[in-house]
């Protein structure tokens, strides 16, 4: 599931790990349900804070003699800061040795990197990176193609270089990453004072991410009204007025669509704000001068841009988080296994899609 914005990846995550025993079993179990062997590959990936520490620390423990993770300072953690966080835990995992911490250079030269993951802080991943990798490398994105941003990586660089690239299958039993996306929900209505049980929520938002939300609402108890705003109903002819008013919270959870969803376009503003319901923003446009002038709470109170999630599935726990990036480890690593096996990069992706929980983005190789 796509992460937030690269300087709030620290935000959700800045305190330390209760749970470090859960958290080591579970990278464990990770690394072993996906029968994950990194042996003999190097891998590029982010060093970060919370539950995105385990990108780094998985990639070691599943036998990457070098795992290169960059990091940069932000207004919520610095260098140094996650250097010792990073330093913690893999001191404690006994992978130490394996694991470089670097700030992320401005012109990066990844010349000597088997597998490039697709995470915040390596980020973005352009035509002028991809140029330095070498021509046994590969690209692994650890979420669902439809979530990928043509800023974040050149999709068709790595094609003109006969670079393989793979998103992850977030649908795939092992993970189940979905699901997390409606719990994160509701622990933002709780973070926004509404119970959830007993409630009446509107949930703007479509596939999936919008009928998950409202399956985990309905499970404890709410009363759920769905809209799709990419569905050709909308924008509602009322605004929804009146299940508005009648609303103690309004979800909006839009992944696809980039239009506004509140105001003249989308849902009512003035009905809204008659209720007093909070605006739960987990994805989506919205036009946060139309909410203040309206007096109407938004949680969390960031800001993201469309297609962005203003928190990730790691906001209901980490189990999320390992497992949707072993899984992308996974992917990374049969990627270059068939590189190394075919030397083709369509016969890779081929083999990868077979041998792990891989998801092609769309357009074709042209052999």
């Amino acid at each position: 599931m796509r992460d937030v914005p690269v300087d709030a990846t620290i935000l959700e995550t800045v305190n330390e790990l209760a749970n470090r025993r859960r958290v080591r079993r579970l990278m464990h179990a990770a690394c072993q349900a996906f029968d994950l062997d990194l042996t003999g590959i190097t891998v590029l990936t982010e060093a970060a804070s919370g539950p995105f520490v385990a990108t780094s620390l998985l990639a070691a423990l599943a036998g990457s003699p070098r795992v290169v993770a960059w990091v940069r300072d932000t207004t919520y953690g610095s260098v140094d800061e996650v250097d010792a966080y990073v330093d913690r835990w893999a001191k404690d995992l006994g992978v130490r040795s394996q694991i470089e911490v670097l700030e992320r250079p401005p012109s990066p030269d990844v010349s000597d990197i088997d597998l490039v993951t697709n995470v915040g802080f390596v980020r973005p991943i352009d035509r002028a990176m991809i140029a330095t990798l070498p021509a046994h490398a590969a690209v692994a994105s650890m979420f669902e193609t439809w979530e990928h941003r043509p800023a974040d990586v050149d999709v068709p660089a790595c094609r003109d270089r006969g670079i393989p690239i793979l998103g992850t299958n977030e649908s795939d039993p092992r993970l189940g990453t979905l699901r997390f996306v409606g719990t994160s929900v509701v622990r933002l209505l709780f973070d926004a004072d509404i119970e959830v049980t007993g409630d009446a929520i509107v949930v703007v938002g479509s596939a999936p991410f919008g009928p998950t939300i409202a399956d985990a609402v309905r499970a404890l108890g709410g009363a759920v009204t769905l809209v799709d705003p990419t569905a050709p109903s909308w924008p509602p002819a009322d605004g929804l007025a009146d299940a508005l008013r009648h609303a103690d919270a309004v979800v909006v959870a839009e992944h696809r669509s980039e239009q506004s969803l509140v105001g003249a376009e989308g849902l009512d503003i003035s009905a809204i704000a008659d209720s007093g319901a909070p605006v739960v923003h987990l994805s989506g446009v919205l036009d946060e001068g139309l909410l203040e002038d309206h007096d109407v709470r938004k949680v969390p109170g960031r800001l993201v841009p469309a297609r962005t999630m203003t928190v990730t599935t790691g906001y209901a726990g980490p189990r999320p988080v390992i497992d949707l990036h072993a899984a992308g480890l996974k992917v990374g690593e049969a990627l270059v296994r068939g590189m190394r096996a075919t030397g083709s990069a369509v016969d890779a992706e081929e083999f990868a899609l077979e041998h792990s929980p891989a998801m092609g983005f769309s357009g074709a190789w042209s052999r």
